[in-house]
């Protein structure tokens, strides 16, 4: 999986949870997305 689509796939699952749980922590997704960054 490419960098971009691993991204994407993280940002549908937070606004799921978001809709869904009404609270997401966004410092554990921009954890995420620097991680898949980084690599």
């Amino acid at each position: 999986m490419d960098k971009l689509t691993e991204i994407r796939r993280l940002c549908e699952t937070a606004l799921d949870v978001l809709e869904h749980d009404g609270e997401y922590h966004a410092e554990d997704l921009a954890d995420q997305i620097l991680a898949v960054i980084a690599t």
